[in-house]
Formats: structure tokens, C-alpha cells, sequence
């Protein structure tokens, strides 16, 4: 699909999946959070200093697996309409903590905004 009129699509090339990547090598699993989170950062940025009246944010996940929330809660207040889907079930576990850090921003973010839908 192709973005509507006036709407700008980004898409960090690069991502990675730590959990399934790792393969349950912790120090790896971290490293490739931080790299996401380094490129979902710039994206967030580049939305703030940019913004549209409307955000939208599929799988926030990649960010709050390692990246700062605060950017995010940012993003989001600077745009009118923001809808943000993100992963908070317990299927994909690990021992590494990228979960637990998941659940934990998932949940913070619930707190903030005005609709929580859970499929």
C-alpha cells in the first residue's frame, strides 16, 4: 500500500529481531535492541521536528524493547491523532529482559493515551 496524499511514510531499514536473532545470547539480543533503537530514534526525531497532524507508529515494540519512551510520549503529544499498536503478550518471552522492559514501556504508554484496545 502506498501512503495517502500529504502523508510521509518512514521505515528505518535495518531492523533486526533480537529475541528470535540471539537465539538466546543476551549480549547479542541487547545489542540488536540498542541498534533498532538507534534507528527508530532518528525516525522519531525526524517526526518531532517534522510533525503531521497525524502519527502513526506500528509496532512500537522495536523502540520500547531498548530505546528511551520519553521520545515516543513526545512524538506522540506533538501530533493530533496518534495510533501506536505494540506487542504485550507472553508468547515471545526471554531470559535476557527485553520482555519484561517491553511490558513495562507498553504499559506506560497505556497510561498516557486516551483509547486502549487489546486484540
Amino acid at each position: 500500500m502506498r501512503p495517502p496524499p500529504g502523508a510521509r511514510y518512514v521505515r528505518p531499514s535495518g531492523i533486526r529481531a533480537p529475541r528470535l536473532e540471539s537465539r538466546g545470547d543476551c549480549r547479542l539480543a541487547w545489542k540488536l535492541a540498542l541498534h533498532n533503537a538507534s534507528l527508530t530514534s532518528r525516525a522519531l526525531l525526524q517526526y518531532i521536528h517534522s510533525p503531521l497532524p497525524v502519527l502513526v507508529i506500528n509496532d512500537a515494540s522495536i523502540h520500547l524493547h531498548a530505546g528511551d519512551p520519553r521520545l515516543m510520549i513526545v512524538a506522540i503529544r506533538v501530533s493530533r491523532v496518534a495510533v501506536v499498536n505494540a506487542y504485550l503478550g507472553s508468547k515471545i518471552s526471554d531470559a535476557c529482559g527485553i520482555s519484561s522492559r517491553e511490558r513495562w514501556a507498553v504499559s506506560m504508554l497505556e497510561g498516557l493515551v486516551d483509547e486502549v484496545w487489546r486484540l
